[in-house]
């Protein structure tokens, strides 16, 4: 602050450097540090901005390295007294909210949320996400604890994905120390001093928000990856528009935050943007028996999904999003829902995998054969995967074997295992209790419309065929057979879920068809 009489002039400058500035001597920068990502805020303010600010600083209790305010000053501004004393707040509230705006002509607004160690608050979703009221996207090294969260509708949080680029330069979370976000939607920039791990419910943090939307845009752009949510499932019983969500990591059922047809603000929207929109480095293939804007499709398949990778070096994500939806998505167009469907019961998955796990996926295509009515992968992504070219240029399966079982796992920490089991028309299998119970080796619930040939069935010990009765409630919303167009099953006892691709009919016998298995208890 300027101490002379009749001057209103201060600033408030916030960075991530150790060791510096040092006081009173020749300005420098430690030379050290020049091999990691920093941060550095300049702020210009009124003297009457210091009271808010440091009524912040005193309930994260920095340690303050050097002071020579005066005492005439300090004594007008209890707060800053105390924080200037070595004094911690010792009495709830352990969080506050303060505001203050720059000295520019426009004034830009700054809020500023501080907590304590006592408040036992998470930052980013508790404090932050809750009083922006926004999805946020957050930059920071994280630890294995805390993930991406969609739990809370309109709250999420989505994590950035490394490396990122600052107007052409790199920077990557390796060597990277900044934390911050900005909101999916809006005009807000937080920079955080604490980064996205568990650790920091129990310690203090400041964050610093400028609402500008210079600045926004700027960090936006930054912040154009994302890591997708390693694991989604979302069952949309007939007549909701909503349906219900499992998202990690409580894997509770939630309510989707909004209708299916909408553009924004739920998983599945935010996991086709690449689908939906023009992303350079995001290249995908979709497949789907009622293809959209296709007509006379001859196919015995019914598997409807959507693959999609990240063709930048050295990125390594990828997604497989598995449903039961015709017509959905709409390549290249903008986002929607078929509103026709919402009649039905629909089941959709979100997998997030690396790039690894694309070819087992394709050998799994492969043998059943889907339709695929959409793909801009490009040729050096394909042609260093043998089975993918395969299945992409048309080719069917016409030697044994007709039936395969392929590994994955999500990119998560820790990884998910899913078995992919698919056969072809030619192996004459039935895949409920030839296949899939076969190799789980345990008696199976199955969730399916049904003939009048197959039935539940006891005849092989440990491998029974049990039939789930209908009507179903998912989480309090009514599902029945006659509207639910969904396949799944889960052993008697175990830790897997199936989802399949055909109903529990003979006829399947004679046709392709593919169950993925997700190996989570919850």
């Amino acid at each position: 602050l300027d101490i002379r009489p009749g001057t209103d002039e201060a600033a408030w400058i916030v960075h991530t450097v150790p060791g510096y500035p040092i006081p009173k001597v020749q300005y420098t920068f430690p030379a050290s540090e020049y091999a990691n990502g920093h941060l550095l805020i300049c702020l210009t303010i009124a003297e009457s901005q210091i009271e808010p600010i440091a009524a912040a600083l005193f309930m994260a209790s920095p340690f303050i390295h050097y002071n020579d305010i005066p005492e005439t000053e300090v004594k007008t501004r209890p707060i800053l007294r105390k924080l200037l004393n070595g004094e911690t707040a010792v009495m709830p509230p352990f969080t506050t909210k303060q505001n203050i705006g720059t000295q520019a002509v426009p004034s830009v607004p700054v809020q500023i949320f501080s907590k304590s160690g006592r408040s036992k608050y998470e930052i980013y979703q508790k404090i932050i996400s809750k009083q922006l009221k926004k999805t946020i996207k957050v930059w920071s090294r994280r630890d294995k604890k805390l993930k991406a969260n969609c739990k809370i509708p309109g709250r999420h949080i989505l994590l950035v994905s490394s490396p990122i680029s600052v107007d052409n330069q790199a920077s990557s979370l390796e060597k990277d120390v900044t934390n911050w976000l900005i909101p999916e939607n809006g005009d807000i920039f937080c920079a955080v001093d604490k980064p996205y791990a568990i650790s920091q419910k129990y310690e203090p943090a400041v964050a610093v928000c400028i609402q500008l939307a210079n600045i926004f845009a700027r960090f936006n752009t930054i912040a154009a990856k994302l890591i997708l949510i390693y694991r989604v499932v979302l069952y949309k019983p007939p007549g909701e528009k909503r349906g219900k969500i499992l998202v990690p990591p409580g894997d509770a059922w939630a309510d989707n935050p909004q209708d299916l047809e909408r553009a924004a603000d739920h998983s599945f929207a935010k996991a086709l943007e690449s689908v939906a929109q023009n992303h350079r480095e995001k290249s995908f293939f979709a497949y789907n028996n009622a293809a959209p804007g296709v007509i006379g499709i001859k196919t015995k398949s019914n598997s409807k999904g959507v693959v999609i990778l990240d063709t930048t070096a050295p990125a390594d994500a990828a997604a497989w999003i598995v449903h039961t939806v015709p017509g959905y998505p709409k390549p290249k167009v903008a986002y929607t829902f078929p509103a026709s469907e919402y009649a039905n019961g629909h089941l959709l998955l979100c997998l997030t995998i690396s790039e690894s796990q694309i070819e087992p996926i394709a050998v799994a295509l492969f043998v059943a054969a889907p339709f695929i009515y959409y793909n801009d992968v490009p040729d050096a992504e394909v042609n260093i995967r043998p089975t993918l070219k395969k299945l992409l240029n048309g080719k069917t399966a016409i030697k044994p074997p007709f039936l395969t079982k392929q590994n994955i796992v999500t990119q998560g920490a820790p990884a998910i295992p899913v078995q992919v089991f698919s056969k072809s028309e030619r192996s004459k299998y039935e895949i409920y209790q030839k296949i899939i119970s076969k190799q789980l080796k345990k008696t199976v619930k199955v969730w399916s419309r049904r003939d009048k040939k197959l039935k539940a069935n006891c005849k092989i010990r440990g491998r029974h065929i049990l039939l789930v009765s209908s009507p179903i409630s998912v989480d309090n919303q009514a599902s029945s057979l006659e509207k639910d167009v969904t396949n799944w099953l889960i052993p008697e006892n175990g830790d897997v879920f199936c989802a399949v691709d055909k109903p529990y009919a003979i006829s399947q016998k004679y046709e392709p068809a593919v169950a993925v298995c997700i190996q989570q208890a919850n």
